[in-house]
């Protein structure tokens, strides 16, 4: 919708700000050796899942993107993890995890049920956000002629 601005960066954390008025919304601290104040704050399990914390990634954010319906966040980044937010409460929701080399795209179906990410290794793969693991794992959708009709919000 415009009212928010989410950033990447170096470190491995990210940060979204208000558009209109530039001011921190939520931020996530990176685990790089240069990370530097920007904190974040302690984040619990969506009920139903065990307690898991949302994890610190050490290398740049690569991509980010807010789903069509403005639900979740993605966070591409160099360590080849697409790490998923709720964006009402900034929890995190779970990981896509498979790639063998950092996320270069992220892009949302039309409906944010499913996600497709590319990394550095030519990798195009795909994902069922609607219900990761207990551990917090987001189910890759290993056929790929089951994506051929999907609608994708970036064309």
């Amino acid at each position: 919708d415009g009212k928010m601005i989410a950033v990447g960066l170096s470190t491995g954390g990210w940060l979204v700000v208000d558009a209109d008025e530039l001011t921190t919304i939520h931020a996530v601290k990176g685990a790089a050796k240069d990370a530097k104040a920007v904190m974040a704050r302690k984040e619990s399990s969506p009920p139903g899942r065990k307690d898991t914390a949302p994890p610190t990634r050490k290398e740049s954010i690569s991509d980010i993107k807010f789903s069509p319906d403005g639900s979740m966040l993605a966070v591409g980044s160099h360590d080849n993890f697409v790490d998923l937010y709720e964006t009402r409460t900034w929890q995190w929701f779970g990981e896509c995890r498979g790639h063998s080399s950092y996320i270069t795209h992220i892009d949302w179906a039309a409906d944010s049920q499913r996600l497709q990410s590319t990394c550095g290794a030519y990798e195009l793969l795909y994902w069922d956000v609607t219900r990761p693991s207990r551990e917090g794992r987001v189910k890759q959708i290993k056929s790929a002629s089951e994506m051929k009709d999907v609608e994708w919000a970036t064309h």
